[in-house]
């Protein structure tokens, strides 16, 4: 089955939202069922949106729905996206990008990449891609500290995701201050390091905050790398796949909500085997 991989770098803040909830946060992100890893649902959607893809857009995406008589399926499938990796603070590095065994296999079984591996890890160790993100042997990660060590792997794989980022800075920064985590550890830090931001609606005719408009939204935070899987769906044997990855790669969208303040800003590109 042809498919491509396609990362989404946050450039700001991501509310893709699920609807409002009982908990603290009102309008919570999206998360896995199982896993309660992060997820992110239309990303076709907002592809079609970003009027990106100009030539071969109905065959691309299908017709619109309820605005078109004949039905016309998309020949190109758009999975939802998928954590890859997650900022996190760190004072030897200001912020490293962190993953999991887990989250690598899903994407290695997807996208076999040259001369990598999954890792093993042991419970509360990390390994890490550069010992300047150490301090006598441990790895700061918000307020707790692991046991780390550089590794190999965790060096191979920092540069093999580094070219998912936008610029030649953030690449080096990647390369040197990328971390592997346990399983555990990554799926305590995508549930409560999220950033949630509080809003307030503004009444016109005062000036003021409108009674009860106070709301807590929820935030992938900035630097989150997400990835989506594109894959060639056609029944009429055209395929648009590689001309449908050349439109997107190094190009900016927005996804999500709360577009009109600046969130949801992603950079697009393709990972290369």
């Amino acid at each position: 089955m042809e498919n491509k991989i396609l990362a989404l770098y946050a450039e700001s803040q991501i509310h893709a939202g699920k609807g409002s909830d009982v908990g603290i946060v009102d309008q919570p992100i999206q998360r896995e069922k199982s896993t309660g890893f992060p997820i992110i649902q239309g990303i076709k959607g907002a592809i079609r949106a970003s009027k990106l893809i100009k030539e071969k857009e109905r065959e691309v995406f299908g017709n619109k729905p309820l605005a078109e008589k004949e039905d016309l399926a998309g020949s190109i499938a758009f999975s939802e996206a998928k954590i890859l990796a997650f900022p996190a603070r760190s004072p030897e590095s200001v912020f490293i990008w962190i993953t999991c065994p887990l989250v690598l296999a899903r994407l290695h079984r997807l996208k076999k990449i040259s001369g990598l591996s999954i890792p093993k890890i042991e419970e509360n160790k990390a390994i890490v891609s550069n010992p300047t993100m150490l301090a006598d042997g441990k790895l700061s990660l918000e307020e707790i500290e692991i046991e780390a060590a550089v590794n190999p792997e965790a060096t191979k794989w920092a540069k093999a995701l580094s070219s998912l980022t936008p610029d030649d800075t953030m690449k080096e920064h990647f390369e040197q201050n990328f971390a592997i985590v346990p399983d555990k550890a990554f799926q305590n830090f995508v549930t409560t390091a999220t950033e949630v931001i509080p809003r307030i609606r503004i009444d016109e005719r005062t000036g003021t905050v409108a009674p009860g408009a106070l709301w807590y939204e929820e935030y992938l935070p900035q630097d989150t790398i997400m990835y989506c899987i594109l894959r060639n769906a056609s029944i009429t044997g055209e395929n648009l796949l590689e001309s449908t990855i050349k439109a997107l790669d190094g190009q900016m969208i927005a996804i999500g909500g709360n577009e009109t303040v600046g969130k949801g800003l992603v950079y697009l590109k393709v990972l290369e085997g």
